[in-house]
């Protein structure tokens, strides 16, 4: 299964591949499991009968982590499950406010709050001057 979408921190987008050999009978429909937030203690049916291979789940919590995995089924039954695929609902963090700038013993601090982090934590700031010959 290859993720093709994570368009916002509230969908993800799957879309996968039919194995090679189907057991001797055409692919009838997919089977797909998911898991939130347990490490996979816990997968449930989200949805049966997909005659598509890709499925796209609304409405997800961002900056959780979801599980998937997936079965195929012939006129003889339900496939072995896929690999387990692990999604985080995330995206960009939000633009920063404008940062604040102090001077005092000939030092400059520059200040900012923190944006919203799009359910990812943010592990990396570029701090970019505009010196006053006009290069940066």
């Amino acid at each position: 299964m290859n993720v093709v979408d994570v368009t916002t921190a509230t969908r993800i987008g799957l879309i996968w591949s039919e194995a090679p050999f189907d057991g001797g009978d055409p692919v009838i429909d997919f089977r797909l499991w998911y898991d939130e937030g347990s490490n996979g203690a816990n997968f449930v049916v989200l949805v049966e009968s997909l005659t598509q291979p890709q499925y796209t789940l609304e409405n997800v919590v961002t900056g959780s982590t979801y599980q998937f995995k997936l079965q195929a089924s012939n006129l003889y039954g339900h496939s072995p499950f896929s690999q387990v695929v692990s999604i985080l609902a995330a995206q960009k963090p939000e633009v920063p406010i404008v940062p604040t700038t102090s001077f005092a013993d000939g030092q400059v601090t520059i200040s900012w709050t923190p944006p919203n982090n799009g359910g990812s934590e943010i592990t990396l700031y570029s701090v970019i001057i505009l010196k006053s010959d006009g290069t940066y």
